[in-house]
């Protein structure tokens, strides 16, 4: 919503709005007598995040002087109109000397004395003067002039129904009596007099007018209700709105041109008790009455939504080759503020993976002596040369920088030699000339490193370098697996949102050698008993790689890093903040990339969300969770459905899913399809629904008998286990 208000004083002209309202408290409602009240004190606020509407308030008990201090951060002083109450007595009250951070309480009572005691105060305040919600034709107008008795006052804009206009005045610091009469689209006349029952001139005069009547804001909890009409002193008013508790209620009251003291009493959430005076302190009957009664949503800019959830786990079950019932939870905003969601279901290993546009990679044996730490190190980097080549990699799209004997006996492999500073320089400026968005780049680093980075024939590559010549490269993702000592210390450097990296150790720690064989043998699919794709689906992710290769590393001292998400910090796998299933975290992003292809969060699964997004202000949303699970094998599926605003204070929540994929003809339920199912059904054969004997879960083809075909479905998945 964008607010367009205009505030007039003395011909000058204000943008913005914010409107505050403290409020006379929650009682008990009681006709006859009015009793005196001791109203319950709370404080709330509204703000209208698009447009600058905000609203406060609060319920305070004051006596004449008092500084009223505002909680919002008013851009200039607001129009403010204002209620008081003593021992259930209405007061003329007024603000004196209202600045943006407050106001003086100006009260006294019918006979002009200031009112000593303490007294309970309602208060509307309005900046600017002019706002309109584009979105519901909702218009509020407030302002503060001069004016005097029978003057007229006329609206910046015409409504196109009369509003309801609510006022309060002062002159010097005495408060006055004003109500607005002839009320029309373009303004009304002001009638204000004194405690005296006197016309007043010259008199500042706070007003507030609303159009329609009763406005809820679809974006917001905000509800505000206002009338005109006829009433008696000591009379019900009744809300056309169902508030969801007591709102705020400002009063004002006259009879035949006449303003009255009026005020609301022992307010609740389905209306409020009307007091009113005349200046002999006589109870009022037929007399016209105008009321604003405001519903805070308890929301402003600091004050973000949180999400609510009915459940946190979801249990399903089917037959292999069924489809799962559906389920649904509700979703709802458990805070103060408009919760704007995307629900999104993330199965693990249940992905359909997409080809990269190229693939290129840079392979690396860096150091400068050779001893028996570099022929492993060859022996890495030789062994992943030829790895790329059988995973589909073109030959000339595998830049090799070595060094050393194995380099000569080798060069037909060989790009550049020694491995300098300017041959690996050389090898970034390569994959920069020729990868595209599209693409991936692999480095595959073996080789020693220090302190200050990585060692290289002619001396060292910092962090800072690397992270220089990798930033040239455009790609869908660059992966890079680093194997030197003190390697963890690229990752901050090298950290962004298309990079993936991999490290032997962290930044304090020298390497043992091993991790970059572990790592190679994670890309090669790991052991035949110990495979690397844990998740079966053929493609191994590089979160798969660094969780089979990280422990194995660790139990020679190693510190193996990684970092997936962009923001400059490393995990090992046992550290908390590694979660592949945790949207941020680090070892999420991996799971969707590998040297083979990339793959779309949640894209395929077996799971799916109905609907995907949505708004709450309150309300519960239902959201309906299917299960396509005919094409999955017997055996226990997990997946998180994660449901995330950025702006919740409980952003992402998760509800954790568990499906249970059981053998078609597992009649017992102990997850193997044997002798002692076939034997459930063999007791029920010939058995037709209705006899004593027919086993309705034996009946498979459910045509109401267990016979042939329902042995023969047995039969074929007889053996069949779920793991």
């Amino acid at each position: 919503m964008r607010a367009l208000m205009r505030l007039v004083r003395g011909g000058m002209c204000v943008l913005m709005l914010v409107v505050e309202v403290a409020c006379l408290a929650q009682s008990a409602f009681a006709q006859q007598p009015i009793q005196a009240i001791e109203p319950r004190p709370y404080h709330y606020t509204f703000g209208d995040r698009a447009g600058g509407l905000m609203i406060e308030t609060a319920c305070e008990s004051l006596v004449h002087g008092s500084y009223v201090s505002f909680d919002l951060d008013f851009p200039a002083p607001p129009n403010i109109v204002i209620n008081g109450l003593v021992s259930g007595m209405p007061l003329m009250a007024c603000a004196v000397n209202h600045t943006p951070d407050g106001f003086t309480l100006s009260l006294y009572d019918h006979t002009g004395a200031v009112v000593t005691s303490p007294a309970w105060v309602s208060w509307i305040a309005v900046y600017p003067s002019n706002y309109t919600d584009p979105e519901t034709n909702w218009h509020i107008q407030s302002g503060c002039a001069q004016f005097g008795d029978d003057d007229p006052l006329f609206f910046y804009e015409p409504f196109d129904q009369p509003p309801v206009v609510v006022t309060s005045a002062q002159r010097g610091s005495h408060a006055l009596t004003v109500a607005p009469l002839g009320l029309n689209t373009n303004g009304c006349f002001l009638r204000i007099q004194d405690q005296d029952g006197l016309p007043v001139q010259d008199a500042w005069v706070f007003w507030i007018a609303v159009s329609p009547a009763v406005f809820a804001d679809p974006y917001s909890s905000l509800r505000v209700e206002a009338s005109c009409v006829q009433r008696d002193s000591n009379g019900w008013v009744g809300y056309s709105l169902d508030f969801p508790a007591p709102p705020v209620a400002v009063t004002c009251a006259q009879k035949n041109g006449e303003p009255f003291f009026a005020s609301s009493v022992n307010l609740t959430s389905d209306g409020f008790t009307l007091h009113m005076k005349d200046h002999s302190w006589n109870n009022v009957s037929s007399a016209w009455t105008m009321s604003l009664s405001v519903y805070p949503t308890h929301y402003d800019s600091d004050q973000p939504a949180t999400i609510g959830l009915d459940t946190y786990v979801i249990d399903a079950e089917c037959k292999q080759g069924q489809n799962a019932p559906d389920q649904a939870f509700e979703i709802w905003d458990a805070g103060v503020r408009l919760l704007d969601y995307t629900i999104t279901p993330y199965c693990r290993g249940s992905y359909e993976w997409h080809p990269y546009g190229e693939r290129y990679a840079i392979i690396v044996v860096g150091g400068d002596t050779e001893d028996s730490d570099y022929q492993r190190d060859w022996g890495d980097a030789y062994e992943t040369f030829y790895d790329l080549l059988d995973a589909g990699f073109a030959h000339e799209n595998v830049y090799f920088v070595a060094y050393g004997q194995y380099a000569d006996d080798y060069y037909y492999i060989v790009d550049a030699k020694p491995s300098t500073q300017a041959a690996v320089q050389g090898a970034f400026q390569w994959a920069a000339a020729n990868c595209t968005a599209d693409d991936l780049l692999y480095v595959y680093w073996a080789g020693p490193g220090q302190a200050d980075g990585f060692t290289v024939y002619d001396g060292t590559i910092t962090p800072g370098m690397l992270a220089e010549w990798v930033g040239q490269v455009s790609s869908k993702r660059t992966i890079g697996a680093y194997s030197p000592g003190y390697s963890g210390a690229v990752i901050a450097p090298l950290s962004a949102d298309n990079v993936i990296s991999a490290t032997a150790q962290d930044s304090n720690n020298d390497s043992h050698c091993r991790w970059a064989t572990y790592w190679r043998r994670a890309m090669e699919g790991g052991y035949e008993t110990a495979p690397s794709d844990t998740d079966g689906d053929g493609v191994v992710s590089m979160t798969e790689a660094f969780e089979w290769a990280c422990p194995r590393a660790q139990n020679y001292g190693d510190h193996p890093q990684f970092d997936d998400n962009g923001d400059a910090f490393s995990h090992e796998c046992d550290d908390l903040e590694f979660d592949p299933d945790m949207p941020y975290a680090d070892g999420f992003a991996g799971c969707f990339y590998s040297l083979d292809g990339w793959a779309t969060p949640g894209e395929q699964g077996w799971l799916s969300c109905e609907p995907a997004s949505g708004q709450s202000t309150g309300e519960h949303d239902t959201i309906t969770v299917h299960f396509d699970s005919a094409g999955l094998e017997p055996g226990t599926y997990v997946a998180n459905i994660f449901v995330e605003d950025p702006n919740a204070t409980n952003n992402p929540q998760i509800i954790n899913v568990m499906l249970t994929v059981n053998c078609v003809a597992d009649l017992n339920g102990d997850g193997t399809t044997d002798l002692s199912d076939l034997a459930i059904l063999l007791a029920s054969y010939n058995c037709e629904e209705g006899d004593d004997c027919y086993v309705i879960e034996a009946d498979f083809d459910e045509d109401g008998i267990v016979d042939l075909s329902d042995l023969a479905v047995l039969l074929a998945d007889y053996g069949c286990t779920r793991p």
